[in-house]
């Protein structure tokens, strides 16, 4: 037949290729399966098809029942049968400056009174106060138990907001409608970054004096403040009103149901709210008493007092709960009460023997398994290793180092002593600083004058006090207040400057010609790759190397802490406890702020040791001024806060060096590295620093987390020593301007050069006595093409005790082996 015609199907279709079944894979990989990555795992999925029905039913029920009490406990925030969970922090925060939190917790506790039981003239104390909430006011959201909420006033500023946010478990966000203006005005805007950084708890908003407004205007103030709120947070968060009884019950209701939310800071350690305070003159313990929260806590673990350094623990007692769950209870006891003669605190405690006769001690600390206040190793100068914290290394490291003694003058205080320059510091810091004429400090003559005249004088202890003051105010100028800002204004301006150029022409240095090359470059050298080229990481270290500690394996050390410390504590969470912390100097309580609560919260081992840390960090949007390596700043790490000198470097980069930066330039997330305090992850980091416009004042400039604790990363400072060709031929030059004698040329043969238009070559030989070279390129050169030496040494953190030290020890501790 010819040519017949042929009619496509239109069912034709094209099935996938036979591959194997997943079993045979896995049976050719001896029960092992390749992810994506070309890693092997383990298989871990069990076929259950051959399970009867009724086992596979079992086994959901059983998986639903453990996720419903894995949430039940995390509303209970951690709380036993015995104790209950412990009271619900809340903190009421005024993002605006008109709003008031004091009436607002002072409705709060009306409603969980049922009434004025309590004149609320006498709830004006910042103090925190623990109520229990009424069932109609939704008392028993969390299943059958009854909760308690404890509220606690933020302060308008920086430090108290995040003091108050370690520990809080709800944020209240309250703002005033009457002011009719935003939701956050330029201070809450800040305390909201602050916020978000540290770790931002569950949010509620709410509204005050919206009934002072009418009609319609009443809907757009609300429908404006709603719009604020949502666009900082989120519309899953509520925003309520407190114009009625009913509204102020509603809000009550809204804490209640909230589930706190996990701060990676708080996971694996227990912290406490601390609302009652005794100290002990005699013997220096500091009572402290309050709901412990997290995990469990033993009285051998060191605890940290924020801001204030870490200490050990005598004992830990159960106190009588001086705000019992029962209701009814707690309700008699507040109408036996007089309500007329006595304060909140003093009524918080009346009676508490009612529910527990007497206190119970559950644990003292055993000297020979307390954790060690050692912070430093001693070095010993015929080892050459770095001090491990193992068991091998602890027996040999004591308490921390002696404090260099310098001769003062007579009748300085301990503040102007500090400021007496450390001469080898000081020669090692200058020597820094001469690397780059970017790098020169303003006024480092006037440290040098008055080093040399200390040097000259041998008796000057006992000059006359008013000699003394006339010969140190001599030469001194005498600025009024319109010359000191126009003098901040011009160092401020020439930072800005030097950060610019440090931009545009990074780590440029011009060669000096009054001193050699080899000389001033002396602890340079060269590489031939960045990257790849190897580096000792052992070579030329510090002598405080010696001092700091070092893990073999940090993440496989932190894994065992968690699984040998965490949970065998005696103290529980939402147990009602004293803390007794010893040799605690009186001082402390002097110079705690009476309008911030005291946080304690405990330590995990080795924390309490000295090592090098590195954080990511990033420059702050609103912080106006430069950052500069090697500049005070103030770290808050978690439940820590400090004061140190971080070098900045690199991040990200696929080597085993870091290049340093010797600005924190905005835009990028760079390394901070720092003399500090083991800290495990993960925390996140604030730093703080005061602007020239306002010296006394800290604020917010960068912010970041913890990267890693790790001695051994390497942070290089790069030179770019240039030159410029004066006559070329081809792939030759003659360079000049790069060196000023022959012999520099000669000591820095064997480096590679480069050039701005990406070109390879090497110093073939000195030409002349001023400084001229002959050089060889691997491709032509062009007259205006720049030719650059690239010189690389190590550089470390600065030695700064200040960080880890604490002042408030009432006899310094002694020696003792680890």
């Amino acid at each position: 037949m010819a040519d017949s015609f042929h009619h496509r199907s239109s069912l034709k279709q094209t099935n996938k290729k036979y591959k194997g079944s997943a079993s045979s894979t896995k049976r050719k990989q001896g029960g092992r399966i390749e992810k994506g990555d070309g890693k092997r795992v383990a298989i871990t999925h069990v076929d259950i098809g051959h399970v009867s029905k009724t086992d596979r039913m079992n086994h959901a029920k059983q998986l639903k029942q453990k996720k419903r009490e894995a949430l039940l406990a995390k509303k209970r925030m951690g709380g036993d049968a015995a104790h209950g969970p412990p009271p619900k922090i809340v903190m009421l925060v005024a993002f605006n400056e008109t709003a008031n939190i004091v009436d607002f917790r002072n409705e709060l506790v009306r409603q969980c009174l049922g009434g004025d039981l309590v004149p609320i003239a006498k709830l004006s104390s910042p103090d925190p106060i623990t109520m229990v909430i009424p069932p109609s006011a939704g008392g028993g959201a969390t299943g059958s138990r009854k909760q308690r909420l404890t509220f606690i006033l933020a302060p308008r500023d920086m430090y108290g907001l995040l003091d108050c946010a370690k520990v809080a478990d709800v944020v209240v966000a309250v703002a005033d409608a009457a002011n009719q203006s935003r939701f956050f005005d330029d201070l809450g805007y800040s305390m909201l970054s602050g916020l978000r950084t540290q770790g931002m708890p569950e949010v509620l908003g709410v509204i005050q004096n919206l009934r002072t407004l009418s009609g319609k205007h009443k809907n757009d103030q609300k429908r404006l403040f709603v719009r604020y709120f949502e666009s900082e947070f989120s519309d899953s968060y509520k925003v309520l009103t407190m114009d009625t009884a009913e509204e102020v019950k509603n809000i009550l209701r809204a804490v209640a149901v909230v589930t706190p939310k996990d701060l990676n800071f708080r996971e694996n350690r227990s912290y406490m709210l601390t609302q009652n305070v005794e100290y002990n003159p005699e013997t220096a313990v500091l009572k402290l008493s309050g709901y412990l929260r997290g995990e469990a806590l033993s009285a051998n673990q060191l605890v940290h007092l924020t801001g204030h350094g870490d200490f050990q623990l005598e004992q830990i007692d159960l106190t009588p709960d001086p705000v019992p769950l029962s209701l009814s209870t707690f309700l008699k006891r507040r109408a036996m009460s007089s309500a007329s003669d006595m304060s909140m605190d003093s009524m918080a405690s009346a009676n508490a023997s009612d529910m527990l006769s007497e206190p119970k001690t559950l644990e003292t600390a055993n000297p020979q398994y307390q954790e060690s206040l050692v912070a430093e190793n001693t070095p010993d100068p015929f080892a050459s290793e770095q001090a491990l914290p193992d068991e091998a290394m602890e027996a040999d490291a004591t308490e921390s180092k002696k404090k260099k003694k310098f001769k003062i003058p007579k009748g300085w205080s301990e503040y102007q002593a500090a400021w007496i320059v450390d001469e080898e510091r000081e020669e090692a810091d200058s020597d820094d600083e001469q690397e780059a004429e970017a790098d020169m400090d303003v006024g480092q003559s006037g440290g040098q004058e008055q080093n040399e005249e200390e040097d000259e004088s041998e008796g000057y202890e006992e000059e006359d006090e008013s000699d003394l003051n006339s010969n140190m105010n001599d030469g001194i100028p005498v600025q009024s207040m319109e010359e000191m800002a126009a003098e901040r204004q011009r160092i401020k301006q020439e930072m800005i400057e030097r950060s610019k150029e440090d931009m545009e022409l990074p780590d440029e240095v011009d060669t000096p010609m009054d001193k050699p090359a080899s000389q001033r470059f002396a602890r340079y050298r060269g590489l031939k790759s960045f990257r790849t080229s190897a580096w000792d990481v052992k070579e030329n270290l510090p002598q405080e190397f010696s001092r700091i500690f070092q893990f073999q394996n940090f993440s496989r050390t932190y894994k065992r802490i968690l699984s040998d410390s965490i949970g065998f504590g005696v103290a529980t969470a939402g147990c009602y406890v004293t803390l007794y912390v010893k040799n605690v100097s009186p001082q402390l309580l002097v110079d705690h702020p009476s309008h911030i609560p005291l946080i304690v919260s405990s330590l995990l081992p080795h924390e309490h040791k000295v090592s090098v840390v590195n954080f990511t960090v990033e420059k702050f949007r609103d912080y106006p001024d430069v950052i500069k390596s090697k500049e005070p700043c103030e770290f808050h790490v978690g439940f820590r806060r400090f004061v140190c000198e971080p070098i900045f470097s690199e991040h990200g980069l696929n080597s085993d060096k870091y290049k340093m930066e010797r600005f924190l330039q905005p835009g990028r997330i760079s390394v901070a590295s720092i003399y500090g305090p083991i800290t495990f992850p993960s925390a996140p980091l604030l730093v703080f620093r005061p602007t020239f416009e306002a010296p006394g004042v800290m604020k917010l400039a960068a912010t970041g987390s913890l990267l890693s604790v790790d001695p051994d990363r390497i942070v290089v400072k790069k030179i770019v020593l240039t030159g410029y060709p004066f006559r070329v031929h081809r792939k030759k030059a003659v360079v000049r301007y790069m060196f000023w004698n022959p012999k520099d040329i000669m000591y820095f043969k064997p480096i590679e050069l480069t050039t701005k238009h990406g070109l390879r070559g090497h110093i073939r030989e000195p030409l002349g006595t001023h400084g001229y070279m002959k050089c060889q390129f691997n491709a032509p050169v062009k007259h205006h093409d720049t030719v650059c030496m690239n010189l690389f040494k190590r550089v470390f953190p600065k030695w700064n005790p200040a960080a880890w030290e604490c002042k408030y020890y009432a006899v310094p501790p002694v020696n003792q082996s680890m």
